[in-house]
């Protein structure tokens, strides 16, 4: 503040072209402020009065790593959708597994095991006899 009153009390000593000059910088400088200024007070009018409370981290997500097997790795959303279907898959087996030797102690009856599924071998065996036996009943 001082530095532009001592400027401006240096104005008369200076020519007509320097003092017009020195009055244009000196406009140019203070609508450089106030532009400034503007923009300034526009922006913290968008910013709300206090800032939201930090979200809580995420403990579930894990650091990808770079190297070593891939069976380390970090899983992708799908892959770890998949192992935690699995893992209940084989948690809901061994409750039934679990459930079936406490009625073997109890002396309860077993269910019916489940049938086996065929192979594809099985399978193509199975069609080729049945296609078989169909050609056969044909030509009598």
């Amino acid at each position: 503040m001082k530095s532009i009153s001592h400027l401006l009390g240096q104005q008369p000593q200076l020519l007509p072209e320097q003092s017009e000059r020195f009055m244009w910088q000196i406009g140019s400088n203070n609508a450089q402020l106030s532009a400034g200024d503007h923009t300034l007070r526009m922006r913290n009018l968008g910013l709300p009065a206090e800032l939201s409370p930090p979200l809580p981290t995420n403990l579930t997500l894990q650091v990808k790593k770079k190297n070593g097997s891939t069976r380390k790795q970090a899983l992708t959303g799908v892959e770890a959708s998949e192992c935690w279907q699995k893992a209940l898959t084989r948690a809901q087996k061994m409750a039934i597994v679990v459930q079936e030797a406490q009625n073997v102690k109890k002396g309860q009856l077993l269910p019916a095991p489940a049938p086996k599924q065929q192979t594809r071998i099985q399978k193509a065996a199975a069609m080729l006899a049945e296609q078989q036996e169909i050609d056969e009943a044909e030509d009598i």
